[in-house]
């Protein structure tokens, strides 16, 4: 961000003239931004001194009132231009999102063929034996460690569950650092995934000389357009020939999970703080899934002054097709569209919809609809332009 002044030799007083003594181009200025709370006009105090200033270029929102910048003297004539110091580490930060999307998305896969083969690993008896016992207890770890579906009902247990799956682990070692005392890291996904990793490495696992059988293809981690649920896996070491050939399965699939993880926790980083995405593993039925989930935060509507937020859930349930729900939280306000490609699952949630819409009502909820449709929503909007930009 640049902003500019007017020229300092065109304000008459002691504090004025003493500035414009110090400054030269390159000096740092530290100043406080003043917002007039009718107009919103920016200034700038700067020592003793209020000056009006202007967004030259950068954000166009500028500064909030009160924000404390560091500014660099850009030039000093025919008027006063100074950049914001945050502007360059921004830049650094963009940057560094930019390289490490490019090294992660040719390498992410979905973590649902990984998760596919440890359930049947621990499924069925024996498809274990000749596996190091390190690897045996890293699978256990991550099997015991995920969420029924039926602790999706549960608020606590959801949100519980929500903070285990892989994408909060660096703000949960930063919490652990800062002297955090609450933190599940040894339930964290991320966290078990590196730790299969390790185990496997160490066991001689080579992911790179393991050619498996093609996977179902499986959307990219993006935070536009419509939220496709991911299709369940079948269990590819059920035809792998020996207990090696199983490791270097897993190392590759462990290292496109892990890939897609950071790829989905650098766009949130891109989109925060007003969206952010997850894929959450659970069990189900001696099986496990992935529940896609996106968080969006909406502007304030013309009858209400609190702004929104939109959930979208997406889920696969094998021969059944696919199901996505939206909740729209506008205020009290509430609406639910529920959606199926199957015609039964659809008439199996219009029969319970009214004992949706009284629960959400029990609870102090609005409630403007609750609708069931056929088909997945569409697709509203382009692929995410960092991706492109990274593929290309």
């Amino acid at each position: 961000m640049q902003v500019e002044l007017p020229a300092l030799r065109g304000v008459h007083s002691d504090a004025a003239s003493n500035l414009a003594a110090q400054w030269r181009v390159g000096a740092i200025v530290e100043a406080t931004a003043v917002r007039d709370a009718i107009t919103g006009q920016l200034a700038l105090a700067i020592g003793a001194l209020r000056l009006p200033a202007r967004i030259a270029s950068g954000n166009a929102a500028g500064p909030a009132n009160g924000e404390k910048l560091q500014l660099r003297v850009l030039r000093t004539s025919p008027v006063l231009a100074l950049e914001s110091l945050q502007t360059a580490a921004a830049d650094s930060a963009e940057i560094a999102v930019a390289d490490a999307l490019r090294v992660n998305v040719p390498r992410q896969s979905s973590a649902a063929p990984l998760l596919a083969n440890l359930s049947w690993l621990t499924n069925m008896s024996g498809e274990m034996e000749g596996l190091p016992p390190s690897v045996i207890d890293a699978v256990n770890e991550i099997m015991q460690s995920l969420p029924k579906t039926a602790d999706l009902g549960n608020a606590d247990k959801l949100v519980a569950a929500m903070q285990r799956s892989g994408v909060f682990l660096e703000s949960m070692l930063k919490n652990v650092a800062a002297g955090g005392t609450d933190t599940p890291l040894d339930q964290d996904f991320k966290a078990l995934l590196l730790s299969l990793k390790q185990a496997l490495t160490q066991a001689g696992a080579q992911s790179s000389s393991m050619t498996t059988h093609a996977a179902l293809p499986s959307p990219l981690p993006n935070l536009r357009g419509a939220l496709v649920p991911l299709a369940s896996q079948p269990a590819s070491l059920s035809v792998a020939e020996t207990p090696q050939h199983k490791l270097d399965a897993l190392a590759q699939q462990v290292e496109g999970a892990l890939a897609r993880l950071t790829t989905t926790q650098l766009m949130n980083v891109e989109a925060a703080p007003h969206t952010v995405m997850l894929e959450l593993p659970v069990q189900r039925d001696n099986r496990s899934e992935l529940v896609r989930f996106r968080f969006s935060q909406r502007g304030r509507s013309h009858t209400s002054s609190e702004s929104g937020w939109v959930v979208d859930a997406a889920l696969h349930l094998g021969i059944a097709g696919a199901v996505h729900a939206r909740v729209s939280l506008q205020g009290s306000r509430i609406s639910v569209q529920l959606r199926a490609e199957s015609a039964q699952v659809v008439a199996d949630l219009a029969t319970r919809a009214e004992d949706l819409a009284a629960l959400l009502r029990n609870n102090g909820l609005n409630v403007d609809r609750v609708v069931c449709l056929h088909g997945m929503p569409p697709d509203e909007a382009a692929p995410s332009p960092a991706l492109l930009d990274v593929r290309a």
